[in-house]
């Protein structure tokens, strides 16, 4: 049995994954995550700011301060929308390396790929077509597979820091703005060479948008990812709770229970993206996966 430990680099946060691995599979020793914000201003300005960069390199020093301590022996930091979006994405990937631990920048398709490998491995065998929605800070995945086998996937420019930033990130939010976003991953979806006319068995989502849902959708007070993994979300719960949220001051909003305070500004935009894809696809409900990328890298460069 051996450890290994996977940062993920993203547009809203940074997570940590240590795992052993070995005959019998994963098995997940730690998962933690901070919210840095690193693509704050990316969609914007194509670059990393200075205080982002640094939030986020003190971040990735605690996490792998900790694997180490842990008895990782090895570290992977893997970087994904804004990194490979922003013009200063390499010189901050430089600065990562410097950390001792080895880096890697995702291509959009990696992502999905690691996405998809990570959530079926987490909620096991599923016969028939699996669509997986990834929900990020500044892109949204979407791979279509059955079994092993990928057989369509895509990377968006949509995600939940990314829309929130482009159509207003006020106190409130709007029934104008809900529109507003609506009708941008619409356009978005309807431009994409991925069929829309498949048999799917199951949805399966991961990514924080999701993940919260399936937490305020059962108002956990303290999140319980035994409680998230596995949970089913309908159509309907999806959509009640995006019309509390159109009737909720930020403030409001941080205080549900089962949302992350420092999610609770962009949630409405990440909700928004969901039930559009939801609708694109006709699905009714959604399988939530806390496996996700993280497992993936795990499995795919360890196993």
């Amino acid at each position: 049995m051996s450890r290994a430990a996977v940062i993920d680099v993203g547009t809203n946060s940074v997570r940590l994954l240590i795992a052993d691995f070995g005959e019998i599979g994963l098995e997940i020793q730690l998962k933690e995550i901070l919210t840095t914000r690193l693509g704050k201003g990316v969609d914007r300005d194509r670059r990393l700011s200075s205080q982002a960069i640094n939030n986020t390199l003190d971040a990735i020093r605690k996490f792998r301060d900790r694997a180490i301590s842990l008895g990782a022996g090895n570290v992977l930091v893997i970087a994904t929308s804004a990194v490979r979006d922003a013009v200063n994405g390499e010189t901050f990937m430089q600065e990562v390396k410097k950390l001792a631990v080895r880096t890697k920048i995702l291509t959009g398709n990696e992502e999905a790929e690691l996405g998809f490998l990570g959530a079926c491995l987490g909620i096991g065998n599923i016969e028939g077509k699996v669509l997986l929605i990834d929900i990020g800070g500044g892109s949204t995945e979407l791979v279509l597979g059955s079994g092993n086998a990928i057989h369509y996937m895509t990377s968006l420019d949509i995600g939940a820091v990314r829309l929130t930033e482009k159509f207003g990130n006020s106190n409130t939010a709007s029934r104008c703005q809900l529109d507003s976003i609506s009708d941008f991953v619409k356009k978005q979806l309807s431009g994409m060479e991925f069929p829309n006319n498949q048999e799917i068995a199951r949805m399966i989502g991961i990514g924080g948008t999701i993940t919260s849902l399936a937490a305020i959708d059962q108002k956990l007070e303290i999140y319980d990812r035994n409680a998230v993994h596995g949970y089913v979300l309908q159509k309907e719960q999806i959509d009640r709770i995006l019309e509390l949220m159109l009737c909720l001051t930020l403030e409001e909003r941080q205080k549900i229970p089962g949302l992350q305070r420092e999610r609770a500004d962009i949630i409405v935009a990440g909700i928004i993206i969901l039930k559009c894809v939801m609708e694109y696809f006709a699905q009714h409900e959604i399988h939530v996966s806390e496996w996700d990328n993280l497992e993936g890298a795990v499995y795919k460069w360890w196993s």
